[in-house]
């Protein structure tokens, strides 16, 4: 087994971080829910009425405002897929903890290498390549690796949301701009 250097530090940071980024994932994750809950209730608004809206908007407009949610739509997913991974890792951070304080109260020696080759194992090939580099970083002592990769994800999700956001004001203004009485 490796000695871990400034151990008490790397894992005080890494339940820091885990912690913050399920905290924020959840609100990001909420902020995104809450623009693709809206931009579907207008544009199904705009289908279901197009008869009494094509008054005051053209077909184009109504079709750019639909391909606009479409692409946010996308986007959505993709922050939805990444903020299960988000929070599944604070999660597993926590119950990781929890498990590791109750192994060191009863003095278990846990062994991070076949702990980590376990949970290797069970990530899909493309994943795995993805995972590995970081897996390999704490089989050496760095224990915070995993959580940096994961606050990076996070930073992803978070700019994706902002980008729905552009997406859905773009729309707004051009059915604002388009609209004639």
């Amino acid at each position: 087994m490796i000695e871990i250097q400034h151990l008490h530090e790397q894992v005080f940071v890494n339940n820091l971080q885990a912690e913050m980024n399920g905290k924020a994932c959840a609100i990001v994750d909420s902020f995104s829910g809450w623009l693709l809950s809206g931009f579907a209730a207008s544009s199904a608004l705009f289908v279901s009425q197009y008869d009494s809206i094509s008054k005051h908007l053209t077909a184009s407009t109504i079709q750019t405002f639909l391909f606009f949610f479409l692409w946010s739509l996308l986007l959505g997913i993709i922050q939805k897929y990444l903020a299960v991974l988000v929070m599944a890792h604070s999660q597993g951070s926590a119950i990781g903890r929890e498990l590791g304080e109750k192994a060191a109260e009863k003095s278990i020696k846990l062994d991070f290498e076949i702990i980590l080759s376990e949970m290797e194992k069970t990530i899909l090939p493309p994943a795995r390549w993805f995972v590995s580099r970081s897996y390999n970083k704490v089989k050496k002592g760095d224990l915070v690796s995993s959580t940096r990769n994961v606050s990076r994800l996070l930073q992803i999700q978070g700019m994706l949301a902002i980008i729905q956001a552009i997406l859905m004001l773009v729309a707004i203004f051009k059915v604002a701009s388009s609209f004639h009485a």
